[in-house]
């Protein structure tokens, strides 16, 4: 259902009932690596989860991520002059089914292999 080869430099995610649903948080990593091949910079990406589901006023402000030392801090602002960059994703059956579940069950823990526990 989702690479984890293939990584587009922008952030894409979906805003519903008040969550933020990112499925393309386990690009993290890759995206860092992308950054700094192209700027020379070294960022370490420890915080890579499959997928993200968190409450809208859990948002960090920009001023506080762009400065915060730990993992798990998220900063998402909508960027509409980038849709056009970005192009129209179309899910198919399995991202689907995947999201219906997630927003039936907010607060269910996913066991994989980045979190064999089920923490994110």
């Amino acid at each position: 259902m989702f690479s984890k080869h293939k990584s587009i430099p922008y952030h894409v995610w979906l805003s519903c009932r008040g969550y933020i649903i990112d499925i393309t948080t386990y690009q993290l990593r890759l995206k860092a690596q992308n950054a700094d091949a192209f700027d020379g910079g070294h960022t370490m990406a420890i915080w890579c989860p499959d997928y993200l589901v968190l409450p809208v006023e859990r948002i960090t402000p920009f001023r506080e991520f762009k400065t915060a030392t730990k993992p798990g801090t998220s900063y998402y602002e909508a960027r509409p002059e980038l849709a056009s960059v970005v192009g129209t994703y179309k899910p198919d059956s399995d991202d689907l089914l995947f999201l219906h579940r997630i927003l039936a069950n907010p607060r269910a823990r996913i066991a994989g292999p980045q979190n064999p526990d089920g923490s994110t």
